[in-house]
């Protein structure tokens, strides 16, 4: 029956990792199910795998927009991961560390910030009394904790403590080049040229430089991807003023763009033209 439970467990997952939501969230309550009954019988063998399904299920309902159920789950998650850190500290704390996480994304997600900052930032402070204790293998999870923390500051327009934990994220990246940090090294670096841009930061055409290196970008794609920035400034809630921002240097890179009669004109042209349309 264990076999069974981490069968639909697994299956759940991977569904979510695909965004194929109605069967994921079909094999993580059929897990659920399974792995109370186990834990009702064989507390100390269900409760690890409760863990997972549960936390899988909260960000599921992350994904759905559910927050009551998000919460819910995500909760049931901290709590099993705190018992479990009693018994066992070393071999569990890396997924308490990732229910403080989640937390906190998830309340950044509902633009609580505050309580964001405060679950992220214990999830930090755990990893790094592990690294310290010379637990390497969780550098990546911190470089992508730091992004996350930066990620709610950024959103907050606090351009002090975003950038703290940006140039962390980036600093841990350029001193474990063996590690592979995935996307992590191009999210932390777009987004912190991004808000250098915005607030004028003296450092902008440094990090910017860096940014269009690594992306490969002619002054078409990166007309594209500061339009796509500008979208995603709405989806935040940024003020206006910084949405308009990223409008406008998408816009004048467009403009560029014409000028040099380089690649797609007409549909640089028309994309152009709806740029200048949405600010």
């Amino acid at each position: 029956r264990d076999i069974l439970d981490s069968a639909h467990t697994n299956l759940g997952s991977y569904r979510r990792s695909v965004e194929e939501h109605e069967s994921s969230e079909y094999h993580l309550l059929k897990s659920r199910l399974i792995g109370e009954a186990i834990y009702r019988e064989k507390p100390e063998l269900g409760l690890v795998e409760l863990g997972v399904v549960y936390s899988n299920l909260g960000k599921l309902y992350i994904s759905l927009k559910d927050s009551v159920n998000a919460e819910k789950f995500l909760f049931k998650a901290l709590e099993i991961r705190k018992k479990m850190v009693e018994k066992n500290p070393h071999a569990f704390q890396p997924s308490l560390s990732t229910s403080y996480n989640d937390m906190g994304v998830f309340y950044g997600d509902c633009f609580n910030f505050q309580e964001g900052i405060k679950w992220i930032g214990q999830s930090i402070h755990l990893l790094e009394n592990m690294i310290h204790q010379e637990e390497k293998t969780r550098i990546v999870d911190l470089v992508k904790n730091y992004c996350n923390i930066a990620s709610i500051y950024d959103i907050m327009d606090s351009l002090s403590s975003a950038e703290h934990y940006y140039l962390k994220s980036l600093n841990y990246i350029r001193d474990y080049p063996e590690l592979d940090f995935g996307m992590i090294h191009q999210s932390a670096l777009i987004s912190l040229t991004a808000l250098y841009l915005y607030f004028d930061h003296p450092d902008y055409l440094h990090y910017h430089r860096l940014m269009t290196e690594m992306l490969e970008a002619d002054t078409y794609a990166e007309a594209i991807h500061w339009a796509i920035h500008g979208n995603g400034s709405i989806a935040l809630k940024h003020s206006a003023a910084r949405t308009a921002r990223y409008y406008e240097e998408s816009v004048k890179l467009y403009e560029q763009t014409l000028r040099k009669g380089k690649i797609r004109n007409e549909v640089a042209a028309i994309e152009f033209g709806h740029t200048m349309g949405l600010f």
